[in-house]
């Protein structure tokens, strides 16, 4: 009897319900099909300066040091290896980054990247600027991931430095 004399109240409750269910579909079923497959190196800077001294040569990790001299040199960046099946990275010495084979192209030999994306408490425009946080992001074949990445913890900033992508 309800249904028979107000379909339009029963359209105007359902249409928002149906609406956030085609919304969460649209974002959730690209996820489910995120399946990359190369690993990749990464570093943290330990210092403000975000000196880069990793590089990739002949496919191997290579290291090139500062020509300025500061008065108490940083101690080197942590290397970190990021296993992308599992979404957790774990540190290694350079000895064992150096055995690794290297791609350093931005792009993944199967279709993926990294992209830093940022967030900040609040709402705009009305509560912003409490705190600040990078995040990385794997993009890729229209769809993209939060990177879990381990980061140097000895201080509140810590940029990330892609290195390459490990091949196998």
């Amino acid at each position: 009897m309800f249904k028979k004399r107000n379909p339009s109240l029963i359209i105007g409750f359902s249409l928002p319900l149906v609406m956030i269910i085609v919304v969460a579909i649209s974002i959730y079923i690209p996820q489910m099909f995120l399946h990359p497959k190369y690993n990749f190196l990464y570093s943290t800077d330990t210092d403000y300066t975000g000196v880069q001294i990793y590089t990739v040569a002949n496919q191997h990790l290579s290291e090139q040091f500062p020509t300025d001299v500061q008065t108490t040199p940083a101690p080197s960046p942590q290397l970190f290896v990021h296993n992308v099946t599992t979404n957790e990275s774990k540190a290694i010495t350079n000895d064992e980054a150096k055995k690794l084979t290297l791609d350093p192209s931005i792009e993944s030999p199967d279709g993926y990247r990294l992209q830093e994306g940022n967030s900040n408490s609040g709402f705009f425009p009305f509560f912003g600027g409490g705190s600040y946080e990078s995040s990385q992001y794997l993009v890729g074949h229209n769809a993209s991931k939060r990177l879990n990445l381990k980061y140097y913890t000895a201080r509140y900033y810590y940029p990330v430095h892609f290195i390459g992508w490990i091949i196998q």
